[in-house]
């Protein structure tokens, strides 16, 4: 992924600029791009407040349906004098829904990102007591089937839990997560390679607007 420039990215929300998104997916080796010629609108916003986990979510309106459950990369550009388009990532979603819209024969389309793998029930994890804050949330992760980019030093990291203080209360691994967010005092999401991610509160609500 190309390294963008901060008057690239604030540019790119203001009003009067042309803007183009594309979506790429593979499906039995075949890979499809849908572009503006087939896009009628791709909208992205996030679900989740500060102290919590953060779902991203994109809004696709297209001539095209998307088969559900397929991953789809999202990227938008900013189209310069040169008539050339620059793009940024804005990464992974799997579709959720697609409805088709009679009265225009397009798509409604709404994808998440990864985050949707935790809304599953919560089941005791395969891990030694008494473990850390840190080595749950990499074994959370794991559970997932995501990595885990987690800073250096953050906040009650080094806590232990004696015990699976989550298991028979009826939550679901979005909850989980949740609870951890307020234990580290940081919103937890998923970064553009599909990784759990711990932020804190400032970056993370600028980054998710932007898509990162």
């Amino acid at each position: 992924m190309k390294t963008h420039t901060q008057t690239f990215k604030e540019n790119l929300i203001k009003l009067g600029k042309e803007i183009n998104a594309k979506i790429t997916y593979t499906i039995n080796g075949t890979t499809t791009e849908l572009d503006g010629e087939s896009l009628a609108s791709v909208t992205p916003h996030f679900k989740g407040n500060i102290l919590k986990s953060v779902m991203k979510q994109v809004d696709i309106v297209s001539d095209i349906d998307i088969p559900l459950e397929t991953q789809i990369n999202v990227q938008f550009g900013m189209k310069y004098d040169s008539g050339s388009y620059e793009y940024i990532n804005f990464g992974n979603y799997i579709v959720y829904s697609s409805e088709k819209q009679e009265d225009t024969n397009n798509y409604k389309i709404i994808a998440y990102d990864k985050m949707l793998y935790s809304m599953k029930d919560y089941e005791e994890l395969s891990i030694t007591y008494p473990c850390t804050i840190k080595q749950f949330i990499i074994k959370l992760a794991q559970n997932m089937g995501l990595g885990a980019s987690l800073p250096n030093n953050f906040v009650n990291q080094d806590r232990e839990l004696t015990q699976d203080v989550f298991v028979g209360l009826g939550y679901t691994k979005r909850d989980v997560l949740d609870q951890l967010a307020e234990v580290t005092a940081s919103t937890i999401c998923i970064s553009k390679d599909d990784k759990l991610e711990i932020r804190y509160i400032k970056e993370a609500i600028a980054n998710l607007r932007r898509g990162d």
